[in-house]
């Protein structure tokens, strides 16, 4: 007994240490559960030590960088998650040994393609974003062709390929699992996969190169850091620059403006731009109503109502429609809920773009790939970040973009914007913790030949009056 205690808890280590060592080389994510996958094969209930372990370390050092409060999300369902899911697993195949009909080998596969997936129950439960509840499947990120194999299926198929990968170590391991002759079938898979992918990656890269384009820009001036308040997501709702219309305004008026003559025909503020309640929400949009009929150009412009409370954008035009979006995902505790449940879009702008719109986390959720993948145009993007953070979140982008084919544009208060076109690729990026931000990139747009908006519904719901609940 003791030694499958101390067996269970080296593997579960090796593996979270893996998949950690993953996040900066992505092949190696390729064998980080092949440790996990021997556990399972020879630890029985003990299992479930190795995985809690392996939870824990896989997303520690991601939870680390969230706020305090939202730190056990990942420390402690990431950990009774996984321990379950592997515990379960590791008894089962217990008992069925030796199998009249399941060689180890073959049980093994299929325990190991299962306890990653059964491990994220409880965190997508809970409302978790995708860097916390597939972890693993984030570190192949770097790698668009990877990504590209979601398709069908999203993050669970990359990380069911991942599980696939690692069982094949497994099966050429001297000892219960061993079994040479069933390699083929989870080489053959995985090989399958990512060539289908290469070549759906290609063609949607020649798409790109025949796409018309748009000039967008991001536009990020940040207020003032907070006086001894820590440094993290809530930095603008602590600091008094963002509760003033009148300041907030005089710090973007000239950095819109420059966009505009760089050719800038969409700019995008970031989340939370502003603090307003009250009268003040409609002070913010009337101003920002004047630049884009005087500029000629639409403009995507967040705020935060801490009287409704809502977290909310307002996309404004020249001839001064307005379109609002409430914030989908809130952090629980931390945001208010939306008022209502909306898709990201489609838009169609008065120069004939279409464009859809989520806020921050929102984009780090499956919900938006079929609406925007459907609507093509361009998904934009205003977040909010802080410094240790925005590198991790601002490549979570890529997953919208390659599984949409739409361009993404981030514009991102104290983190990374960024310009992440259908394939992946990024276009241009810039760090608003360095200063003022004025990213004007030429961006890609997608045809769509079906275009949602065409049916009225969403300009219906979304399209803002005198009744309007935005103001």
């Amino acid at each position: 007994m003791t030694g499958a205690i101390l067996l269970a808890v080296e593997v579960g280590i090796t593996s979270g240490l893996v998949a950690l060592a993953a996040r900066r080389a992505p092949i190696l994510g390729w064998l980080a559960l092949s440790p996990l996958g021997l556990a399972l094969s020879s630890c029985g209930g003990w299992t479930a030590l190795a995985g809690a372990v392996t939870g824990a370390i896989l997303h520690g050092s991601v939870t680390l960088t969230q706020p305090a409060r939202l730190r056990p999300l990942g420390f402690v369902f990431g950990a009774m998650g996984w321990g379950l899911a592997t515990g379960v697993l590791g008894i089962l195949i217990e008992r069925l040994r030796p199998s009249p009909f399941l060689s180890q080998g073959a049980l093994l596969i299929g325990a190991l393609v299962l306890a990653p997936y059964l491990s994220t129950l409880p965190m997508r439960r809970a409302g978790a974003p995708r860097w916390i509840h597939a972890a693993l499947a984030c570190t192949q990120e770097p790698w668009p062709v990877v990504i590209r194999t979601g398709w069908y299926g999203g993050d669970a198929t990359v990380t069911g390929l991942l599980s696939l990968s690692a069982s094949i170590p497994c099966l050429l391991w001297s000892g219960p699992t061993f079994a040479p002759w069933l390699v083929a079938l989870p080489v053959t898979i995985v090989a399958s996969a990512l060539v289908v992918a290469a070549r759906s990656l290609a063609r949607v890269r020649r798409a790109i190169a025949k796409q018309p384009r748009l000039r967008v820009a991001a536009v990020v001036v940040n207020g003032a850091p907070p006086n001894g308040a820590p440094v993290d997501g809530l930095w603008p709702l602590r600091c008094p620059d963002y509760r003033s219309v009148a300041a907030t305004a005089a710090r973007y008026e000239a950095p819109v403006a420059r966009a505009a003559r760089e050719g800038a025909r969409l700019i995008v503020l970031p989340e939370v731009a502003v603090l307003a309640e009250g009268d003040q929400v409609e002070e913010w949009l009337a101003t920002i109503g004047r630049w884009a009929k005087d500029l000629d150009v639409a403009i995507v412009a967040p705020h935060f109502d801490p009287q409704i409370p809502t977290n909310t954008l307002t996309v404004i035009e020249p001839s001064g429609r307005r379109l609002w979006y409430d914030k989908q995902h809130p952090a629980p505790g931390l945001e208010p809920p939306p008022r209502r449940r909306q898709a990201p879009g489609p838009h169609r702008l008065d120069q004939g773009s279409t464009l859809s719109t989520v806020i921050c986390v929102d984009l780090d959720y499956a919900d938006l790939i079929p609406p925007v993948r459907a609507a093509g145009g361009l998904l934009a993007v205003p977040a909010n970040d802080w410094a240790g953070f925005a590198d991790l979140h601002d490549r979570t982008a890529i997953w919208a973009a390659v599984l949409t084919e739409t361009t993404v544009l981030r514009a991102t208060g104290h983190g990374l914007c960024s310009v992440r076109d259908g394939a992946g690729r990024l276009l241009a990026q810039a760090s608003s913790l360095a200063g003022p931000t004025v990213l004007v990139v030429d961006a890609p747009l997608r045809r769509s030949g079906k275009l949602l908006a065409r049916s009225g519904i969403w300009r219906a719901a979304c399209e803002l009056g005198s009744d309007s609940p935005s103001g």
